[in-house]
C-alpha cells in the first residue's frame, strides 16, 4: 500500500506540474510522453504528442528478428530483412 501511495504522490507532482517531465526530456536532450490511465482518468506530459503514431523503434527488433526466425518468415541471418534510407539491413 505504501508503494502505491508514493507512486500516486510522484504522480501528482509530475502532472501537477508538467514543466518537471518536460525538463527531463530537455535534460536528456530527447523527446518523450508519458501517459497515465488509472481506469477513469488520463493524464499525460503532452496529449497533442500522444495522440501521434510512432514505430516502437529498437525496442522490439530483436524479438520481432526472433519470431521472423522462428516462423520461417527469414531463413538464415544473412537474408536482408528491411531497407532503410535506401541501405540494406540484415540480422
Amino acid at each position: 500500500m505504501k508503494k502505491i501511495t508514493l507512486f500516486l504522490l510522484f504522480l501528482n507532482l509530475v502532472f501537477g506540474q508538467d514543466k518537471i517531465l518536460n525538463n527531463w526530456f530537455k535534460e536528456y536532450n530527447t523527446s518523450g510522453t508519458f501517459v497515465f490511465y488509472d481506469g477513469k482518468t488520463w493524464a499525460s506530459n503532452d496529449f497533442s504528442r500522444a495522440m501521434e503514431t510512432f514505430s516502437p523503434a529498437s525496442t522490439f527488433k530483436i524479438f520481432n528478428a526472433l519470431i521472423a526466425l522462428d516462423s520461417g518468415v527469414i531463413k538464415t541471418k544473412k537474408e536482408i530483412f528491411y531497407h532503410y534510407r535506401g541501405e540494406k539491413v540484415f540480422l
